[in-house]
């Protein structure tokens, strides 16, 4: 008589993937999709765009972002036991194209003088919805900050060369950055013009 054990194994099978939608930011790669699933074990995880064509493995896995546009994506999951692989749902992920900008200002200005620093930007996808500047000092005057103009006033208390970058936001929370170049303040030249008080004045009739 012979005995003869049967092990039965329970294949993979897909129970929920997260998030099942999602707006990134282009070049933003933080973002991730993560399937959950219950049996099978030493799980491949195979990761395959709306076209079918594979595209990444892993769980979770970071969705691409380098091109903006509209995309889907699915996962199946498979073991080493030759089970019955599992997929998931598609999730759609939309990818905003971010803005650019350029930042600039004078060559130079004085001190307590109002320096002009202005941004120009290109919008991707959305509209610019803010300006926000910062300084390469606390001497370089107080930066706009949240600011719905592309221009910002700044007044240099101290003489020195400074720099300032400005950030700009659009109506998909995408961001761009650019920093001016260096800008040389000097400090302002006050001339007394008054007489000296033991000096003679004359004047005609």
């Amino acid at each position: 008589e012979h005995v003869f054990t049967l092990h039965i194994i329970q294949g993979p099978s897909v129970t929920g993937i997260s998030p099942a939608s999602q707006e990134v930011c282009q070049n933003d790669n933080s973002h991730q999709i993560t399937v959950s699933t219950i049996g099978g074990h030493d799980l491949q995880y195979t990761w395959y765009n709306g076209n079918d064509v594979q595209v990444g493995t892993g769980n979770p896995w970071t969705v691409p972002t380098a091109t903006a546009g509209n995309f889907e994506y699915y996962c199946v999951v498979s073991d080493n036991g030759g089970c019955e692989p599992s997929r998931s749902d598609r999730v759609s992920v939309r990818v905003w194209e971010k803005p650019s900008v350029s930042a600039s200002t004078f060559a130079n200005s004085c001190t307590e003088y109002g320096l002009v620093l202005t941004a120009t930007p290109t919008a991707g996808d959305g509209t610019i919805s803010s300006y926000s500047w910062s300084a390469s000092s606390p001497n370089a005057g107080t930066p706009c900050v949240a600011s719905t103009s592309p221009t910002c006033t700044v007044t240099p208390t101290i003489a020195g060369t400074y720099s300032y970058k400005v950030t700009v936001t659009d109506s998909h929370s995408c961001t761009a950055t650019a920093q001016t170049g260096s800008v040389a303040v000097y400090n302002r030249l006050d001339v007394d013009f008054s007489p000296d008080a033991t000096d003679d004045i004359y004047y005609d009739d």
